[in-house]
């Protein structure tokens, strides 16, 4: 039989793990991306004015807007989003978000599988 782990032990772990991701490569690449984004006014630009849009978007939708009455910003959202695919730091960066967030779900499945095998154990 195992003593299970103090609430303060496993956030010690938590802690760990934590500070083992930010020294991914994977973790560093989206940094990096990052860094490059903000350092280009261009790029930098492009991905404010679609986060703005897109929040835009998501508020007029929740307050039941119909899309016909959001066309003009869903066209916008268009427009800005095939600048993002023409912009070769944003696409860098989403791949390196991309890349990283495969790797957090590997993470979060072995965790679900440890946490699913305690519950058999019970």
């Amino acid at each position: 039989m195992t003593i299970p782990l103090t609430i303060g032990e496993i956030l010690d772990l938590a802690t760990r793990l934590g500070g083992a991701l930010a020294e991914q490569p994977r973790f560093r690449a989206v940094r990096d991306a990052e860094s490059e984004v903000l350092a280009d006014s261009k790029s930098r630009g492009i991905a404010e004015r679609l986060e703005d849009l897109r929040e835009r978007v998501g508020k007029r939708d929740r307050a039941g807007e119909s899309r016909s009455a959001m066309q003009d910003d869903l066209d916008a959202l268009q427009r800005i989003e095939e600048e993002v695919r023409a912009d070769p730091k944003l696409q860098n960066l989403a791949r390196a978000q991309a890349d990283f967030a495969q790797m957090m779900n590997e993470v979060h499945g072995r965790i679900y599988a440890a946490l699913s095998a305690g519950d058999e154990e019970s």
